[in-house]
């Protein structure tokens, strides 16, 4: 059986390095577990996102990373200054609106 699984990561500023390395560690975790044998591509880079390949057990799986990094780094705040400013205008604009 083929899958095709597609990850949208949350509104934080971590790379598909850091998700692809946090599978990794828990796919470790879960073979050993339930005594699965399994095969982790690393990750390939050469279609328009990121992906790697899971084999196991008769099912082969490519994981996408959708990325959006560049997009969330725009409108992360860099420091407190930058976030007690965004809560303020935030709070402004909710008051004002309802």
């Amino acid at each position: 059986m083929d899958r095709e699984v597609f990850y949208i990561a949350g509104y934080d500023p971590k790379s598909y390095r850091f998700y692809y390395d946090l599978f990794k560690k828990n796919l470790k975790d879960y073979s050993h577990a339930f005594n699965i044998k399994t095969d982790l591509s690393k990750i390939e880079k050469n279609e328009q996102f990121p992906f790697f390949k899971i084999s196991c057990e008769g099912v082969q799986t490519k994981y996408h990373f959708l990325t959006w990094n560049d997009i969330v780094k725009k409108n992360w705040s860099e420091n407190y200054k930058d976030a007690l400013a965004d809560c303020y205008s935030f709070f402004r604009i909710y008051t004002i609106t309802g």
